[in-house]
């Protein structure tokens, strides 16, 4: 990570792939897939999903109404990425505080909007959390769960670099002529030395 004359940091595996491993060509191609991905798989997704809640409301038009919605999210987003981190961050703590108190209204206006179906909720998910068909299915999750953890612990150990021995790494301690410092700093021959005196 590096910081540029107006204190804006820059980097990621696209500075190490070129600077790093020499590769300016595979840089540049990771550049335009991390593009791509950020577009169509984060953005474009969000975007579609935010404008598809508006489609319970008499005013939508399944025309109009995700272009204008397109074209503010567009607007939004092209003015806190240009701007740099720092645009980001100060648009960031004002939003998220908005979003938490919106949040917390909403969901207290709903639940005392829906305060007499409270009884009945509670009955309902006590009653669907202990049959058989949500016990299998939360013992069938965990199973597959346990089982895809012991395919990949050994997998990731092949792929780590392999430890020193014990007796290796025991040889390359410097014993200490020093017989009067404490543990961290007495090999195994001060240790047996003192004993002996």
């Amino acid at each position: 990570k590096q910081k540029d004359k107006e204190g804006n940091c820059y980097g990621g595996p696209a500075y190490y792939i070129e600077h790093a491993l020499h590769k300016p060509l595979i840089a540049a191609v990771f550049c335009v897939f991390l593009i791509a991905t950020y577009a169509v798989g984060f953005n474009l997704l969000c975007s579609y999903n935010l404008q598809s809640t508006f489609e319970v409301y008499s005013f939508y038009h399944p025309t109009t109404t995700p272009v204008i919605i397109g074209l503010v999210l567009a607007v939004t987003v092209g003015y806190c990425i240009l701007g740099g981190g720092k645009r980001i961050i100060s648009m960031t703590e004002k939003i998220v505080p908005v979003m938490g108190i919106l949040y917390v209204l909403i969901s207290l206006i709903v639940i005392f909007a829906h305060i007499t179906h409270i009884p009945a909720m509670f009955a309902e998910i006590f009653k669907d959390a202990f049959n058989f068909r949500a016990i299998f299915g939360g013992l069938s999750g965990s199973c597959m769960v346990y089982g895809i953890k012991r395919a990949c612990i050994p997998m990731k150990r092949a792929s780590a670099p392999p430890r020193m021995p014990l007796p290796l790494r025991m040889s390359r301690i410097r014993p200490s002529r020093d017989l009067s410092r404490p543990f961290p700093f007495t090999s195994t021959r001060s240790c047996s030395a003192r004993q002996r005196h």
